[in-house]
């Protein structure tokens, strides 16, 4: 019997980057590569919850509460998973991400003032890649509302006291100066104003008083005859920035209470006025106040004492306001009480308000240029016109002839014309003019160009 051996068999099976790493996967394996993914962060406020909301704004103001929306996209794909929300390393939410990918997160207003870390993380799933966003959050100081308001002192009736009224010299007079979160609702606030206001009157400190549970109070005695302004400004604290009280939050009510009038018995009508001064065509308004009986009064006029000029009359028996504009010049103003006949009963106190010119600039492009070539003369106007009018014009005038070489309308800052001549030495001017009258309220420095 013949017993047959079989031969073993080698099967050598070629392989190719065995040494350097795994083959591609290739068909149906790829399948199973991730979907990359994004994070979107948006801050949502009032009715823009619905319709997506704006892109978070990198500093916010102290005490605002943050309602954010997180998104994660993927394309065209909607991705599954968990969202969580940290700020400053501490877990502030997490939510399960709904079938429009976006989840809601609310932050209280609790962050202090200063850098904040908000990062947010997304899980992933099986066909969606994980992802997380970080950003710097800025939470800066809150601008603070400073309110300036006259209260009753003890011997003032409470029933018919009036803030506005004028207060006879030998009457002591208190204010209570009020600072707080800018536009606040009692509710949303945490924090109370702490530090100091300041109260000056032009160029002079009054008094500096602290703040009680975000009040001062001070009171006036032994003030003279006339019209005082006063203005609060407030020191600023660890949470709210410094603050005057002419500086007015965004969307607030004005402050107003800063206006005392002080008179000694001798007028029964007080003239002031909301301010002294005006840009040229600017207006200033004034307003009588009544401090004793006007027997036989019908009217109320405004006149320029320098000139006799009637400014204004009003049949306003109790106080009248009038807007008064002007080119220029200074006014001697007083308001008198009169009858039917036109009578004078009784005068105001002469008011003093002066409007001052802007001022004017006149520039070249060149001083010197070639014979033929142009050169573009320039009036800039630095403080801006309160007018509006075609009865003001910024003007451009060659000396020597005074021809007008260009008129433009006050509402703008810059009057422009290019000149071209032979050669020759011109000179011009600047000027702001009152057209009714030809007037010249301000006149810059002349200017000289000579063409070579």
């Amino acid at each position: 019997m013949r017993i047959h051996r079989k031969t073993p068999c080698l099967l050598v099976v070629a392989t190719t980057g065995i040494l350097s790493g795994p083959a591609p996967v290739t068909g149906s394996a790829a399948l199973h590569e991730k979907v990359p993914t994004r994070i979107l962060v948006l801050e949502q406020e009032g009715s823009e919850a619905a319709q997506g909301g704006s892109e978070l704004a990198p500093i916010v103001r102290y005490g605002k509460d943050l309602s954010l929306k997180v998104c994660v996209r993927a394309g065209s794909s909607r991705p599954q998973g968990e969202v969580v929300l940290f700020l400053d390393r501490t877990r502030r939410g997490t939510a399960i991400l709904p079938y429009d990918g976006c989840v809601g997160f609310s932050i209280a207003q609790d962050l202090d003032v200063g850098e904040h870390t908000l990062r947010t993380t997304y899980s992933g799933s099986l066909e969606h890649a994980p992802t997380d966003d970080a950003r710097t959050l800025t939470v800066e100081r809150d601008l603070p509302w400073v309110v300036f308001e006259r209260r009753p002192t003890a011997s003032e009736n409470l029933t018919y006291f009036d803030p506005d009224a004028p207060v006879r010299v030998e009457d002591p007079v208190t204010y209570v100066v009020t600072v707080a979160p800018c536009c606040f609702e009692p509710e949303n606030t945490s924090r109370i104003p702490t530090g100091t206001v300041t109260i000056t009157e032009g160029d002079r400190v009054v008094d500096t008083v602290g703040l009680v549970e975000g009040q001062a109070t001070v009171t006036f005695t032994g003030l003279s005859v006339g019209t005082h302004h006063f203005t609060a400004a407030y020191s600023g604290d660890r949470w709210f920035v410094d603050k005057s009280e002419d500086d007015w939050c965004p969307g607030c009510l004005g402050t107003g209470g800063t206006l005392l009038i002080v008179h000694d018995g001798a007028y029964p009508l007080v003239l002031y006025t909301f301010g002294p001064e005006a840009v040229s065509g600017g207006t200033v308004s004034l307003r009588t106040q009544q401090v004793g009986s006007v027997e036989g009064m019908v009217r109320t006029r405004l006149v320029d004492t320098r000139t006799g000029t009637v400014i204004a009359t009003d049949e306003c028996a109790e106080g009248c306001q009038w807007e008064v504009t002007r080119a220029d010049a200074r006014y001697d103003l007083q308001a008198q009480a009169v009858d039917a006949s036109g009578r004078v009963l009784y005068r105001s106190q002469v008011h003093t308000v002066s409007w001052t010119p802007p001022t004017v600039e006149l520039t070249a492009s060149t001083r010197t240029p070639p014979a033929g070539s142009p050169a573009v003369l320039t009036v800039t106007v630095r403080e801006k016109l309160f007018f509006d009018n075609d009865d003001y014009m910024i003007r451009i005038v060659e000396f020597g002839s005074g021809s007008v070489l260009a008129d433009c309308p006050s509402s703008q800052e810059e009057c422009s014309v290019p000149l071209v001549r032979s050669a020759g030495t011109s000179g011009f001017v600047g000027q702001v003019v009152y057209r009714p009258t030809g007037a010249i309220l301000t006149e810059s420095a002349s200017v000289q160009i000579d063409w070579k």
